[in-house]
């Protein structure tokens, strides 16, 4: 069973760019370091060719994971696919369906409930306000205000609304953030 991963249009675009990168460019390069490096003689205790097939098998792994990512891939922009999401679930087996059932109530959107995909104004403590998304773990970047679902915070935040007030526990203390927005 693949489970869908959803994405802004942003991400899965970088991660499409990504992978014609290494297909195109970057797994010619290698071949050329391996034909160079095999050009050397006795393979066996070749170091060149050695770290050119190690090169190789780490970039076919990239390639295969980013392929992954893209194949599980839903774009998230819209209510539409909302609500999509929360109906998809009737496609799986039984046995599958309380997995299920926790994992897309985190993607409706029912009264400006925080899910994946949410913009978030957050209130830190009483002074410092902070806008975030939350987005999967393959997208997120802490610094530029992409939170995971899967972290303390974006777990802490899934499911709730404007005017809650959570507590994330980190390894200094337990800091409070009040939600001001959710869009």
């Amino acid at each position: 069973m693949i489970m869908p991963k959803y994405f802004t249009p942003e991400a899965l675009e970088k991660f499409k760019k990504e992978l014609d990168q290494l297909e195109g460019v970057e797994r010619k390069k290698i071949a050329e370091k391996i034909k160079y490096a095999a050009s050397f003689g006795d393979l066996a205790e070749n170091a060149a060719y050695q770290e050119a097939k190690d090169s190789q098998g780490f970039l076919e792994r990239k390639i295969s994971e980013l392929k992954e990512i893209i194949s599980q891939a839903k774009v998230l922009n819209s209510e539409q696919d909302a609500r999509y999401i929360g109906r998809r679930t009737a496609r799986y087996s039984e046995q599958d369906a309380r997995y299920i059932g926790r994992r897309t109530a985190r993607y409706k959107k029912e009264d400006n409930k925080i899910q994946i995909g949410s913009a978030v104004s957050l209130l830190l403590g009483n002074k410092e306000k902070m806008e975030i998304q939350i987005v999967e773990s393959e997208e997120a970047d802490p610094f530029s205000g992409k939170v995971s679902h899967k972290s303390s915070l974006g777990a802490a935040l899934l499911g709730r609304k404007k005017g809650d007030k959570v507590k994330v526990k980190t390894s200094e203390a337990a800091v409070e953030y009040q939600i001001l927005a959710v869009k």
